[in-house]
């Protein structure tokens, strides 16, 4: 996501593919991630609301299933 470029990442998880590369299948999360952290004036598109470090967490699969006891451990 270039809108997201330079934001600092912390620690990212996926329970669905049990690793720590959370990509967004769905594209919902990064959508919210740039519309809160996205970088002012960047040349892409709006500006964010906030400088922030991203946790990227992946718990729901491409059509937006997954499991309760991930959302809790998440």
């Amino acid at each position: 996501a270039p809108d997201l470029a330079g934001v600092p990442i912390a620690a990212p998880r996926d329970w669905i593919g049990s690793d720590s590369h959370a990509n967004d299948e769905n594209g919902h999360g990064t959508h919210v991630a740039g519309t809160i952290l996205q970088r002012t004036d960047n040349g892409l598109s709006g500006a964010g609301l906030s400088a922030a470090t991203l946790m990227p967490l992946r718990i729901l699969d491409y059509s937006g299933n997954g499991q309760g006891s991930d959302l809790v451990d998440a």
